[in-house]
């Protein structure tokens, strides 16, 4: 009987400090980009946007954001991030907007560069906590200096028409000679 009993009463104390221990808020953050892949040409910005829910009950403050990138000559500016969106969630909330951007160099090698972009906070205003993480891709281009197939269809009726023109300019001309 006094076995019973003290399990019983260890099990309320367990309970009770469980309580007490604040809860964490790592996995209550979703995170999305509307487009996880851009393409632009050497000397153009990219804007990568996105929206943050939090899942959870609580509140979660947005404090800071982490990124990698590959890349000699792109530069990723994270004000955006600071700009637009709000320091906490409540539970529920959603917020959208832009969430940074990035400038692609005159000397960036083509092809696709991956990055990571990830949301750091938590239940308490200084947690530095990785919230969520997705990754995204600059796809650098150059311009082509060969005109692009459907120009050139578009440009074939003009070309013909203007081709008829002159011959019928022409034999007009042609006709009124003695």
């Amino acid at each position: 009987m006094g076995y019973a009993r003290f399990r019983t009463a260890g099990i309320s104390i367990v309970a009770v400090c469980a309580l007490l221990v604040p809860t964490r808020a790592s996995a209550q953050l979703q995170f999305t980009l509307d487009f996880s892949s851009l393409l632009g040409q050497p000397g153009s910005t990219l804007t990568y946007s996105g929206t943050l829910t939090n899942t959870g009950s609580t509140e979660l403050f947005l404090n800071n954001n982490s990124y990698s990138l590959a890349g000699n000559f792109l530069t990723v500016d994270e004000s955006p991030f600071f700009d637009n969106f709000p320091v906490s969630l409540l539970g529920g909330e959603t917020a959208s907007g832009n969430l940074f951007t990035v400038l692609i160099g005159a000397n960036e090698t083509t092809g696709p560069h991956t990055g990571s972009f990830s949301i750091l906070g938590g239940a308490t205003e200084p947690s530095q906590t990785t919230l969520a993480t997705q990754t995204f891709t600059v796809n650098v281009g150059r311009p082509s200096a060969a005109p692009e197939p459907g120009s050139l269809a578009l440009l074939l009726p003009v070309l013909g028409t203007a081709g008829m023109a002159l011959r019928r300019r022409r034999s007009r001309t042609l006709q009124n000679r003695p």
